[in-house]
């Protein structure tokens, strides 16, 4: 489980994520070249929404099986999401994919979670209600857009999930970050073997996000990732002295 605080979480929003993530390849024992990319595209619907950064909180779902439902316990879920300390990020596998057939998210599931100290959500299934769910502030990258929800609830949840290509275990810090086209993803696994940096998610151009998990455990670590972090960020306002960056939610 990380170590970061809510106060680092924020600290590392101010940065674009491949900023970040340039810093986690200096010392990673990862291969930067075989564990940081993702194979398949995804969209970001919320562009103008900027950044957002949370630990992950991860479920299943198959809305085309009405069975389900008969075992769901909504509570239980709920009292999941609210126990891992926020800001938090839903990380949601669609079984259906990719013939999908319902959306979890929409306005009634997202002012929910919002509610519940979630940010947003990663998944690979559909989304719907985008103005709605844009009012909530929350943010979704998905796979695509659909009009109903099936015989949606959760099968699972606090597990292991695959999206985009990528395993994502719950727990570990996610920073999604937007800039402009095409569609393209990489993520690296949750775990990595020196414990100091674990990176997680990035997102090229327009619907193109980064994520990494910062696990800044070993002290000596965390000077050197913000000292390169704080340099580039220095280029980048000399460069652009009238650019501000917005903080749109935490």
């Amino acid at each position: 489980m990380s170590t970061l605080s809510h106060a680092d979480l924020l600290q590392l929003k101010r940065w674009n994520t491949p900023t970040i993530y340039n810093g986690w390849e200096q010392i990673t024992s990862q291969d930067i070249a075989a564990d940081a990319f993702n194979l398949e595209p995804t969209t970001d619907f919320m562009p103008q929404m900027g950044p957002m950064i949370g630990r992950a909180v991860t479920m299943v779902i198959e809305p085309s099986n009405p069975a389900h439902k008969l075992s769901y316990d909504a509570r239980a879920y709920r009292e999941y999401i609210a126990s891992i300390p926020g800001p938090k990020i839903v990380v949601v596998q669609d079984l259906n994919k990719p013939n999908f057939v319902g959306s979890t998210w929409g306005e009634v599931n997202s002012n929910t979670h919002r509610a519940l100290g979630c940010v947003g959500t990663i998944t690979d299934g559909c989304i719907r209600d985008l103005d709605e769910m844009t009012n909530a502030g929350f943010k979704a990258l998905a796979a695509r857009l659909c009009v109903g929800h099936a015989h949606w609830c959760t099968v699972r949840w606090n597990c292991e999930v695959e999206v985009f290509g990528r395993r994502i275990q719950p727990g570990p810090n996610y920073s999604i970050n937007s800039t402009p086209p095409p569609n393209n993803l990489a993520t690296t696994p949750a775990a990595n073997s020196s414990g100091t940096a674990n990176g997680n998610l990035e997102k090229v151009n327009n619907s193109h996000f980064n994520s990494i998990e910062l696990d800044l455990r070993k002290s000596v670590e965390k000077p050197r990732i913000y000292a390169y972090v704080q340099t580039q960020r220095m280029l980048f306002d000399r460069r652009f002295p009238d650019w501000k960056q917005p903080f749109p939610f935490c």
